[in-house]
């Protein structure tokens, strides 16, 4: 299993990041993006619900790999725009 985490956003420039991260949904908020925007489902670890965790199949082709880093690109992108889109429906 590997994690992706992200830092904490309670205090965020971003209205929208500090009020789902105030909530304790900001993982969740961008699990749904990465779904809906680059259909890769993921969730948030129990313990630490900033990290994403990612169970890769034994089976896990590299076009898989591929599409994975090209969306967690995007995120982080968004995050550093302080793009809304990223945790908003």
């Amino acid at each position: 299993m590997l994690g992706f985490e992200f830092a904490e956003q309670t205090h965020s420039e971003v209205d929208a990041y500090r009020a789902v991260a105030e909530q304790g949904f900001f993982g969740y908020a961008v699990a749904g993006y990465l779904l809906r925007a680059h259909r890769i489902r993921t969730f948030p670890t129990a313990s630490a619900l900033n990290t994403l965790r990612f169970e890769p199949s034994v089976l896990l082709a590299d076009e898989a790999i591929d599409r994975l880093e090209v969306a967690l690109r995007d995120v982080c992108g968004l995050l550093r725009a302080g793009d809304p889109r990223l945790v908003s429906n």
